[in-house]
């Protein structure tokens, strides 16, 4: 016969080892998959507001031109011109601002991931605040945008996709780590 502390303990060892950690694993591929299901409604959302922007965008460039139509020839020419470039800077900014709209629901996500992990490294960590703090200088020069000049339009547009294309790698990157968590 059994004595009573050795049948606890063979008891609660039965217990342990009959339940493994797999509702704990549940509970954290659950929280994952919200997660990321939220970050895909933040783009989507992201996506509506870019195309109801270019939408506008266009119904502006109309307005302007119909507004021109009542002007001299030359000046009509001047005003579809002036049009036309706060037509591109409008949409230039609105698909800009999707990129950027997409990143912060990637960095959210990958934050949330990293909370929900065991444990997180140091390197994973500082990756995803290498990207929070690229999206945030991505989103200081986007917000100059409207002030450039005609003349430095293109090399301004040019440096800000090149800040958004690295930002959306460093997003990728941490995002990627942030899943193998």
């Amino acid at each position: 016969m059994m004595t009573r502390p050795v049948m606890v303990t063979f008891l609660l060892s039965a217990f342990v080892a009959g339940c493994p950690e797999q509702p704990n694993e549940e509970v954290r591929t659950a929280r994952d998959e919200e997660v990321e299901a939220a970050r895909e409604q933040r783009e989507k959302s992201a996506e509506k507001t870019q195309e109801r922007a270019e939408d506008r965008a266009e119904d502006r460039y109309e307005d302007r031109k119909e507004q021109a139509d009542n002007l001299p020839p030359a000046s009509q020419d001047r005003a579809d011109a002036e049009a036309r470039m706060a037509q591109e800077r409008q949409i230039y900014r609105s698909k800009a601002l999707e990129r950027l709209q997409k990143a912060d629901a990637r960095i959210a996500e990958a934050r949330a991931k990293a909370a929900n992990a065991r444990s997180v490294p140091l390197e994973v960590r500082t990756q995803i605040e290498t990207a929070a703090a690229q999206r945030e200088a991505t989103s200081r020069e986007l917000n100059q945008i409207q002030t450039v000049s005609p003349q430095d339009w293109n090399v301004t547009t040019q440096r800000i996709d090149k800040q958004l294309d690295e930002l959306e790698s460093l997003v990728a990157r941490a995002l990627e780590r942030a899943n193998a968590l």
